[in-house]
């Protein structure tokens, strides 16, 4: 049953006594009680993340000088390793400066999606996971996505991420994308849709956890730590979301972004 309110006047229409019974739907009231969990389990990351953000720049800072003094000792071919580490730690850098000031977004631009999966894929086959099977099945006719580049790029990173440590860095790490038509986030329908699929042959999510998955500091296989919830919120700056669906063997984290036109102005 949908819910609704159903309300009672009198008045006199025409000198006659009339009843007046309104029926009205309260699918928006009950539709917002549905996607409450997932508005406070942002909100709790945020403040998390906030807090952390401010324990890593000077380690980060760190780090990227020792790398780019032991690049200067290093032989050419060597060096596109500290040259990862040192891209790497300028955009952790990028990504703690927007997390302590909100208030200043990154800016969206128009994005292939799939230069996106090979840079996470390329960071991820340079840690040499010998025993871990990466599968490609990308739709090549995608159009490009009008977004914040480095802040999907995070999250597709901590969902790959996630999905090895599922696995224990073995098995096979599927990426798929598709066009979805007509998907609707919460209650706004989009015509078109990119879906990003994430998906591990790991032992599944422990039902206890299912709920929860996307709150910080949830321990399990299928989580690591911030690294879920900070997805979630940063697919939710560029209107998408994160859904999921487990099974013994088969773990599919999904990222849905809508294919808007450029000169759409974005709430972040």
């Amino acid at each position: 049953w949908m819910h609704c309110q159903i309300s009672l006047s009198f008045q006199h229409l025409n000198g006659l006594p009339v009843v007046i019974i309104e029926v009205l739907a309260a699918q928006d009231q009950h539709s917002l009680h549905k996607d409450s969990p997932l508005q406070d389990q942002s909100k709790a990351t945020l403040s998390i993340v906030r807090n952390l953000a401010h324990e890593i720049k000077n380690p980060l800072s760190g780090l990227r000088g020792a790398a780019q003094l032991l690049q200067r000792k290093l032989s050419s071919e060597l060096q596109k390793y500290t040259e990862i580490i040192v891209s790497e730690a300028d955009r952790l850098q990028s990504l703690v400066d927007r997390m302590l000031t909100p208030a200043k977004p990154e800016a969206k631009v128009q994005q292939n999606i799939h230069e996106l999966t090979e840079r996470t894929l390329q960071l991820l086959e340079v840690q040499h996971h010998q025993q871990l099977k990466i599968k490609r099945d990308y739709d090549p006719s995608l159009p490009d996505l009008f977004i914040a580049p480095e802040q999907i790029f995070q999250a597709l990173l901590n969902l790959v991420k996630n999905a090895c440590e599922a696995m224990d860095h073995k098995g096979q790490l599927t990426i798929r994308t598709r066009a979805i038509h007509q998907h609707s986030i919460e209650s706004k329908q989009y015509k078109l849709m990119i879906k990003i699929d994430v998906e591990d042959t790991g032992p599944g999510i422990e039902p206890e956890l299912i709920d929860l998955i996307f709150l910080p500091t949830i321990s399990g296989k299928h989580s690591s730590g911030l690294g879920l919830g900070i997805a979630q919120m940063l697919v939710q700056q560029n209107q998408g979301i994160i859904e999921f669906e487990t099974e013994q063997g088969c773990t599919c984290f999904s990222l849905f972004l809508p294919v808007l036109p450029a000169q759409t102005k974005l709430k972040s």
